[in-house]
């Protein structure tokens, strides 16, 4: 199941709201991204459900009167069609076609039977695709307000500070391609970095649109991982950190002999 796209749920982050709620909680920060799912939030749907006793939705909906979510998201995606969750994301986590084209109908018969039931129609706001379509669920049901997750991280670790004297910063993520300029964290630091006149190295498990990457302002995008890598190999975190150190070594030793 967790490497299925068609059975992933996201019911695990409704029962992190529940521990939360039960803590006393009544605003919460959820991040957006880096899912394994494509359910549109209907598991976390499930997961409250389930936690207060109730047959539907509408039978619990007043447990979270006094809850305020903010939803920390850069992905501007709206739940379905060709930018949707679907089409976007769901090739990531493995989906081939036919599944991304059933996913995408799923969300738009789940967008279309909310918006029916409620009055009100969240599916097009830039988020709703996040985290497979995971913020449509938190905005259309809990009425979550979205935030644009790299500044509130940034602004959280004092990132401005730490770029003082710095000469480059180094930043990656698994897989970097266009859809790393579509308001993901490395594409943030970005453009925090070139604000003060700071170099952006990226780095990546995986590289493709290395040319639209370099032409968005990166200084440089290094793979860490050689040809036909395997891919459990290259997910084992002492693997990763030691070609990490690699990677850069070489790099580095490139910079100084220039």
């Amino acid at each position: 199941m967790e490497r299925n796209i068609l059975k992933a749920t996201s019911y695990g982050v409704g029962e992190l709201i529940c521990d939360a709620m039960q803590q006393g909680c009544t605003r919460l920060i959820v991040g957006l991204g880096g899912s394994a799912t494509s359910d549109c939030g209907v598991g976390m749907l499930r997961a409250l459900i389930d936690h207060f006793g109730g047959e539907d939705f509408d039978d619990i909906r007043g447990h979270f009167a006094d809850l305020h979510i903010t939803l920390a998201c850069d992905v501007q995606n709206p739940l379905c069609g060709a930018n949707g969750a679907a089409h976007v994301f769901a090739p990531q986590k493995g989906a081939d076609a036919q599944q991304v084209r059933l996913l995408d109908r799923r969300a738009q018969r789940f967008a279309a039977l909310s918006a029916q039931h409620f009055g009100y129609d969240r599916s097009s706001q830039p988020g709703a695709g996040a985290a497979g379509g995971l913020g449509y669920a938190l905005m259309q049901y809990l009425g979550a307000e979205r935030q644009s997750g790299i500044e509130l991280l940034l602004d959280l670790t004092s990132f401005d500070q730490c770029l003082i004297g710095a000469s480059c910063v180094v930043t990656g993520e698994g897989r970097a391609d266009r859809q790393t300029l579509m308001g993901k964290l490395p594409y943030g630091i970005l453009q925090r970095a070139r604000r003060k006149g700071v170099r952006t190295i990226l780095i990546a498990g995986q590289i493709a649109d290395k040319k639209q990457l370099l032409e968005a302002g990166f200084d440089t995008v290094l793979c860490i991982n050689p040809e036909n890598t395997d891919i459990a190999q290259a997910m084992d975190p002492l693997t990763a950190v030691a070609r990490i150190e690699e990677t850069l070594r070489k790099w580095l030793c490139q910079i100084q002999s220039l």
